[in-house]
């Protein structure tokens, strides 16, 4: 969208929009950590900020699936292929997983209404981790798009998303997944008049909705992928030969 003077308009809560070109990814060298230790009283790293507002949404998911006929079809064989690709399933409210290369991931969390005409969205480089059981997605620096009345933002925030996957096969199959998003935000005026814990607890409670919403949607699209994969070998044979082909040309 093109405003008059050639200039790019600033865009709706629903009409934003991603840069063509995602940011570079960043390399996270620590392993990636369970989300529920995440503290909102954990000061989060990166800038020095003057009078930051956390606001935090945590929301955790336990999904059951029926077992594979054998182990080619199994549930963990699922997840290690899922692993290998996270960018295979949708996320619900504009929100996204696209797979870079390797183990980078842009992250695009759901654009998240604070109060009325008030909105952010984050767009975070991520790198995957996986081994037996889990898959770990976390990052620590990110891009923010805002409503009018939130601007500058990318100078005046320091940011925390953590996703986790944790799955276990057998006669009862399931995954728990758990996501949180921590931010630190020096608020602008006016909203920086307003009290502390009214805009902690205003904003938190919008995370937390849109942090379910996005991850049961997420998980929901998990199950019935699996069942396709389960019961169709084709398929499974299709993402096998994906997976090959991209680990080949994979840089060493």
């Amino acid at each position: 969208m093109m405003a008059k003077s050639g200039v790019p308009a600033k865009l709706s809560c629903n009409q934003a929009l991603l840069s063509p070109r995602p940011p570079r990814a960043v390399r996270i060298a620590a392993a990636v950590r369970d989300p529920a230790t995440i503290k909102r009283e954990d000061h989060l790293p990166g800038k020095q900020l003057k009078h930051p507002v956390r606001l935090q949404g945590t929301h955790k998911y336990t999904l059951k699936v029926k077992p594979g006929a054998d182990p080619s079809s199994s549930f963990s064989a699922y997840m290690k292929t899922l692993g290998q690709d996270l960018s295979i399933l949708k996320m619900p409210l504009g929100a996204s997983i696209t797979k870079i290369h390797g183990n980078d991931y842009q992250v695009v969390a759901p654009c998240i209404q604070l109060f009325e005409k008030t909105w952010l969205q984050p767009t975070a480089p991520t790198e995957a981790e996986s081994g037996d059981g889990f898959i770990g997605l976390e990052s620590k620096q990110c891009n923010i798009k805002g409503s009018d009345n939130l601007p500058n933002l990318n100078d005046a925030f320091n940011l925390l998303v953590s996703i986790r996957f944790m799955y276990q096969d057998g006669l009862e199959p399931l995954v728990t997944s758990m996501v949180t998003l921590a931010v630190d935000l020096d608020m602008p005026l006016p909203f920086s008049l307003t009290p502390k814990p009214i805009l902690e607890g205003a904003g938190s409670v919008a995370f937390d909705t849109t942090l379910k919403i996005m991850l049961d949607g997420y998980m929901r699209n998990l199950r019935e992928d699996y069942e396709r994969w389960r019961t169709d070998p084709q398929l499974r044979a299709a993402r096998a030969e994906k997976a090959a082909a991209a680990a080949a040309a994979a840089p060493t």
